[in-house]
């Protein structure tokens, strides 16, 4: 489906109409095309529902942004620099412990240093974290404790330079600047090999019960959805009370996208089960995906501010020209972002309301974006989370506004392309992204039983239809993600 498709649409609501067959009713359309539906039916709800759009949905499903998976959990390896820092467990000199208000190293005395790995060979020149002090090792690193020792001199030969100690103590870190030998030499350093780091995340089962009387089922609803070229319209529609199901469904689907919590243990099993004895399979949402340390806490935003957390987001994972960032937020976070940036304009350019989801892949989603132009090719664009500013899940009140604090919480998410695929995707079972299946009574969605003939599993006066989705969300990269809270 491509985007131009449905760029254009038009909600109707009134009477049942002709013309509304039964492919094109939206439980019967479901079966038919499951692959190309439940996209359409994002979109609807991320951009034309009056009074509430879904954010994350959109970003993902409704923009095309999802894996189709053929079992309940997706895995995926994140590469690492193999020039990572290696961290010092210790160090000593003459078989003492270095103290950190003491220099070490005068007239090329050994220091062994502990580092966590053996990450270095001979002769490798190693910079401490104040890069102008170096080391060369001198020899193959031997195994002590939980560590590897490592004969080290002044890399610069000078026998009057020292080390101060509070470099080689524990927590502090290494890093390779290259290596040096005498001619003639037999050592050599070596290539640190570097597996990255592995994720796992688990689609969710969401259900969803709706009964509606037969009273009710002459309301219907239709959405057309017009192709800009040839000028046609196709038309999906639903009973009334069917689309207003879904649109719950969606919301509900939207808010555990963002605040699901995995029932998985660290092993990968699950403790919890349900009624029928099988496990209780619930992936990780948005918010327990983004690291403790991309969270920061503020009491006034500024601009700066702002700006400085998007750089350390973005500080050697992102390029330059790479630095594009979906701020999703609340009312009041709308607020303080307006103010902050209002205070600082003559420093940023005001975009428009063009919403840029990679190179060369521009789709315009009219309003629901604003996005700014900042120092160091940093993007940031914006979208209201409405269920932020709902009181129904957010009960704690800021001391003088009485708004729900998590309405000034801003989840800063990095959504560019890597490889051609946007780092935030959807992960949906096959087939089960969005089914719906109908319990007929007195009618169903195709009309009503007029005939001693007709078969309804019940003696209800209407009918009930199921909703089950089997879903997830995958932060691909989630270095670059961050979240800002409000400190009370």
């Amino acid at each position: 489906m491509t985007d131009s498709f449905i760029s254009k649409m038009q909600v109707y609501r009134g009477e049942r109409l002709h013309g509304f067959v039964d492919q094109q009713m939206l439980t019967n359309a479901l079966m038919l095309e499951p692959q190309k539906l439940p996209q359409i039916i994002s979109y609807i709800y991320g951009t034309k529902y009056a009074g509430y759009s879904t954010a994350i949905d959109l970003l993902t499903g409704g923009l095309g942004h999802k894996i189709t998976l053929e079992r309940p959990s997706y895995e995926w390896n994140l590469e690492i620099e193999d020039e990572r820092p290696v961290r010092i467990l210790g160090a000593k000199v003459g078989g003492n412990p270095v103290a950190s208000g003491t220099n070490y190293g005068k007239g090329l005395v050994i220091i062994d240093i502990i580092l966590k790995e053996a990450a270095y060979g001979p002769g490798a020149i190693l910079e401490l974290d104040d890069n102008k002090y170096q080391l060369r090792v001198m020899s193959e690193p031997i195994p002590q404790g939980d560590g590897f020792s490592y004969p080290c001199v002044i890399a610069n030969g000078d026998t009057q330079a020292t080390v101060p100690g509070q470099w080689l103590i524990a927590d502090k870190y290494v890093t390779r600047a290259g290596s040096s030998y005498e001619e003639g030499s037999d050592e050599a350093d070596i290539i640190s090999y570097n597996t990255g780091a592995k994720f796992r995340n688990y689609t969710s089962t969401v259900r969803l019960k709706i009964d509606i009387t037969g009273s009710a089922k002459a309301d219907v609803l239709a959405y057309a959805l017009k192709d800009p070229v040839s000028g046609k319209s196709t038309y999906l529609w639903a009973d009334y009370q069917l689309w207003q199901a879904t649109r719950r469904f969606m919301e509900r689907i939207e808010y555990q996208l963002l605040t699901g919590q995995t029932t998985a243990t660290e092993d990968g099993t699950f403790q919890l089960k349900g009624k029928n004895g099988r496990p209780i399979v619930a992936g990780a949402g948005i918010d327990q995906q983004i690291a403790p340390g991309n969270v920061r806490y503020y009491t006034e935003l500024t601009a700066d501010g702002l700006e400085n957390f998007l750089m350390d987001l973005s500080y050697n994972i992102l390029d330059i020209g790479n630095r594009k960032f979906v701020l999703l937020t609340g009312e009041m976070g709308m607020r303080e972002l307006d103010r902050a940036i209002k205070q600082k304009l003559v420093g940023m350019t005001l975009i428009d309301t063009h919403f840029i989801s990679g190179s060369g892949q521009n789709l315009s989603l009219g309003g629901q974006f604003t996005s700014y132009k900042m120092s160091n090719g940093l993007e940031l664009s914006c979208k209201l989370l409405p269920f932020l500013d709902d009181p129904n899940h957010n009960r704690v009140l800021h001391p003088i506004t009485k708004k729900p604090v998590s309405s000034y919480t801003m989840y800063v998410l990095d959504n560019s392309f890597r490889n051609g695929k946007a780092n935030i995707q959807k992960i949906v079972k096959k087939n089960r992204e969005l089914l719906q299946w109908v319990v007929p009574g007195s009618c169903s969605p195709s009309g009503f039983s007029n005939s001693v003939n007709s078969i309804g599993a019940n003696a209800v006066d209407g009918y009930s239809v199921q909703f089950l989705a089997e879903i997830g969300v995958a932060i691909l990269d989630p270095r670059g993600c961050g979240k800002m809270v409000y400190n009370i």
